[in-house]
């Protein structure tokens, strides 16, 4: 039964992830023209419309069809991994959450050959949704690696 419960918290995670990213990707782009900004909170917080062409911070421009094999490689390294260690809820949840937010930037590759960003925080490269449910996902796995006791 646990199993079962993990798996579903897996795609329930990765489902709602991708849902959520995709949804407010299309959101920002229907209402902000591209390459525009709107300020939430002056000097910390803006909205601003940004198309991608590489990886994180930029790195990698112009890479598209090897960041696209990055990506599937990491897709099924991150459900290999589910079910080689299928017990754990908070591992579940982790990745379900990496799986989601990669499938999210995937999408935007395949379709617009870039990655849609609108979160601009000033001090900070802007990022998605996507992102967030990737970073997040990494810090559960990291409790969850923390947590989990090992055979040595």
């Amino acid at each position: 039964m646990q199993d079962r419960r993990g798996r579903l918290e897996f795609y329930i995670a990765a489902a709602g992830a991708v849902i959520v990213d995709q949804l407010s990707k299309f959101i920002v782009k229907s209402i902000l023209p591209k390459s525009e900004t709107i300020t939430i909170i002056p000097d910390v917080f803006d909205i601003t419309s940004y198309y991608n062409k590489g990886a994180a911070f930029g790195l990698m421009e112009g890479s598209r069809e090897l960041l696209v094999l990055i990506s599937i490689v990491a897709i099924f390294a991150i459900v290999k991994l589910r079910y080689q260690r299928s017990k754990s809820r908070l591992l579940a949840v982790s990745l379900g959450l990496i799986l989601g937010g990669a499938l999210g930037n995937l999408i935007d590759r395949l379709t617009i050959n870039a990655v849609y960003d609108f979160l601009d925080f000033h001090r900070w490269p802007v990022f998605n949704l996507a992102d967030v449910a990737v970073t997040i996902g990494g810090a559960l796995l990291v409790i969850y690696w923390i947590k989990t006791p090992r055979e040595i």
